[in-house]
């Protein structure tokens, strides 16, 4: 799909069907260009993100009272709330595929957005339906070891490939960290939703969630992926409201509240990995 095509199917569907909000994002394109579109779209998804975080480790806590636990994953069964599950992972696999995206420009100076973009909305689109199949199935079953052996050594491959890149870069130490951890994240954030809809027990059962913890390598990769999720979060959530700030008092005022908030948020992630 190129990037004529992605024009061409904007201006139809305004055309059509005529939304308000489709509209108003076409005209937002054409007066600041699709770059505009697709670094708004990244924050907002971020930030959506973030606040998912917090309802995981939320449902998590639960654990200690596996009844409660398994109350809330039948909640979280029924369709309603499987459809807004469905639809979370639109946001999920646009932040990884754009943030995949900025990496190659920033890092290794690929800057053919149009067939990134392209790329990006065919390799979402095909994510988003293979993983309503499998959430329509619901009865898949995969070797967690195995699932998680390739997971993580594309994720660290992926990582790797950032640190040359991004490290030797002159920007502050924050900005560079969370590039690098953009490569890990990458790859297991989808790969960790997936996941839980191919083995639905492993997520939706507390005797096996608490099984599944209480493996020494499953709680380091755990403790790997939030530990990256808060940092890369956080810092973004950082780098949004910094925009706004004019003096640098503010900027590190700012700064202190959010790093003492990501860190409050990984105590509490720790808490319901290592009882």
């Amino acid at each position: 799909m190129t990037w004529e095509t992605v024009r061409d199917l904007g201006r139809t569907g305004a055309t059509i069907y005529g939304p308000k909000v489709f509209s108003r994002l076409l005209f937002l394109s054409r007066a600041r260009g699709w770059r505009y579109l697709l670094s708004w779209g990244h924050r907002i998804s971020g930030i959506i993100l973030v606040v998912f975080l917090l309802l995981h480790i939320w449902t998590l806590s639960s654990l200690k009272d596996p009844d409660s636990y398994n109350a809330k994953m039948r909640l979280f069964s029924s369709f309603p709330l499987v459809i807004m599950e469905w639809l979370l992972a639109i946001p999920v696999i646009f932040h990884a595929l754009n943030g995949g995206r900025l990496l190659l420009y920033e890092g290794f100076g690929v800057k053919d957005d149009k067939a990134l973009v392209g790329w990006g909305m065919a390799s979402g689109a095909g994510y988003v339906l293979l993983l309503g199949w499998a959430m329509v199935r619901g009865d898949q079953w995969v070797s967690t070891s195995l699932f998680w052996m390739g997971a993580t050594l594309l994720g660290l491959a992926s990582t790797g490939l950032m640190v040359r890149p991004f490290w030797m870069s002159y920007q502050p130490l924050g900005w560079r960290l969370q590039r690098i951890s953009a490569g890990f994240l990458l790859v297991v954030v989808p790969a960790h939703m997936f996941f839980m809809h191919l083995n639905v027990a492993v997520g939706h059962d507390a005797s096996r969630v608490m099984e599944r913890l209480a493996s020494p390598l499953m709680k380091g990769l755990d403790l790997a992926i939030m530990g990256c999720v808060v940092f890369h979060g956080t810092y973004g959530v950082f780098s949004i409201l910094s925009d706004y700030l004019g003096t640098r008092s503010a900027r590190v005022a700012l700064a202190l509240a959010i790093g003492a908030s990501g860190l409050l948020l990984f105590w509490a992630g720790l808490k319901v990995m290592i009882p």
